[in-house]
């Protein structure tokens, strides 16, 4: 396939304080840009490179280029007043036989081709799209209006060992939805309902999503809906916790569910 990178280094440098371009500030001995765009021209996946200077900054840019023999790079054009402007910009310069289109932002330099196979894989199997993303291995914690910590993000119980945390819901001041991580262990829980319209994005893990004896599997990026009162049941297949993002509407708890019969879904003491 034909794959052209679109390399956005645009950016003002204002946030930090700089008489030049954010990407023409020192990364080590080189400005900051040569690293991103080494890396792309020396990458296997990428056949060509249209690169995004901050405007009046381009001859710099194709001389840096030149400086490195980035052989890919097909063109040099100016950004604009927004990412969004300096990526359209970047488009208008690929060519129309191009397969896939690459973006990367020049202020995260050390991309590598691990990255980038990565995100290619998906769409030789059909996928439109692909953003790369790393799991947050943080503390997460909710702030009020004035920026003030409210709570940390700690784990609730929910039925036959899942946990969930909280990120928005009426008592944060939300009041029409509740959105959710949840961690799902290995294994299957019982069949069940719930009160309100469910929507489930999976983060990470595989699984498979039972509904009135047919199954579907799950893994990441998936994201399916279940209506109010649909029985269904989440499987976590994997050896590892599943994780998953909800959202509830109306809102509700993830610790609120009902058993096909209409009874009550129990929380063990302690979760």
């Amino acid at each position: 396939m034909s794959v052209w990178a679109i390399l956005v280094a645009a950016g003002r440098g204002e946030r930090l304080g700089l008489d030049q371009p954010k990407a023409f500030a020192k990364l080590g001995e080189d400005p900051l840009l040569a690293e991103p765009l080494r890396r792309l021209d020396e990458c296997e996946w990428v056949d060509a490179i249209v690169l995004v200077a901050p405007p009046g900054w381009e001859e710099p840019a194709i001389l840096l280029a030149e400086e490195l023999g980035c052989g890919k790079v097909a063109a040099c054009v100016p950004g604009g007043e927004t990412r969004t402007d300096s990526v359209r910009a970047g488009l208008a310069e690929v060519a129309g036989d191009a397969l896939v289109i690459l973006v990367h932002d020049a202020a995260r330099p050390l991309l590598d081709d691990g990255v980038v196979r990565r995100v290619l894989a998906p769409l030789s199997e059909g996928w439109d799209g692909a953003i790369p993303g790393l799991a947050v291995a943080d503390t997460l914690k909710r702030a009020g209006g004035d920026g003030a910590v409210l709570a940390p993000g700690e784990r609730a119980g929910a039925t036959a060992g899942r946990q969930f945390v909280l990120l928005a819901a009426p008592e944060h001041g939300c009041a029409s939805v509740t959105q959710f991580v949840g961690f799902i262990p290995p294994g299957r829980a019982p069949d069940h309902f719930h009160g309100y319209d469910e929507v489930v994005y999976v983060l990470d893990g595989e699984g498979a999503l039972h509904i009135a004896g047919e199954s579907a599997p799950l893994h990441a990026g998936v994201c399916v809906h279940l209506p109010a009162r649909l029985v269904h049941c989440l499987e976590n297949t994997g050896d590892g916790e599943m994780r998953v993002l909800g959202v509830f509407r109306p809102a509700g708890s993830p610790a609120e569910a009902y058993y096909p019969d209409g009874t009550v879904a129990v929380v063990p003491e302690g979760d």
